[in-house]
């Protein structure tokens, strides 16, 4: 990993903003700011970008159950396996482990350029917007209006 992409990764790590490093990344416990009061990075992107964050901790939380009910029947047998230890190891799994997921994921779609600041409109140029332009100039036709542009 470059060592830009760490530092990313880092900063929201410690719920900091990935570009400036100053403003909070975090409002609460796991909703992002919608912008960062520093520099102006738009934190909340599209819907269901967090469930690429979601499905990891859920994929984490199922494999550190599964271990902890192999554990107890290596140790105890058929009859210790009980739902209560690999459900609470998983719900801890899963509210710890969303956050992480959902800081890393957001440092390294700023690192992959799909997070940036736009002096004109305030907040970040999404990747599909970026893409739709590209598209647009290649082919000769306009872009279309976006609702905010209408």
């Amino acid at each position: 990993m470059p060592l830009q992409t760490l530092r990313s990764v880092g900063r929201t790590l410690i719920g900091h903003c990935p570009a400036c490093g100053e403003g909070t990344l975090f409002d609460g416990v796991y909703r992002l700011k919608e912008l960062c009061p520093a520099c102006g990075v738009r934190h909340e992107r599209m819907e269901g970008t967090w469930l690429v964050a979601l499905g990891a901790s859920g994929f984490v939380a199922m494999g550190s159950a599964v271990a902890v009910m192999l554990y107890r029947y290596r140790e105890l047998g058929p009859e210790g396996i009980s739902w209560t230890e690999p459900a609470l190891v998983a719900f801890l799994v899963v509210s710890i482990g969303h956050r992480v997921f959902k800081s890393v994921l957001f440092g390294m779609l700023h690192r992959l350029g799909m997070v940036t600041t736009d002096p004109v409109r305030k907040g970040n140029v999404i990747f599909l917007d970026k893409m739709r332009g590209a598209r647009a100039r290649r082919s000769g036709e306009s872009p279309r209006a976006e609702p905010w542009q209408r």
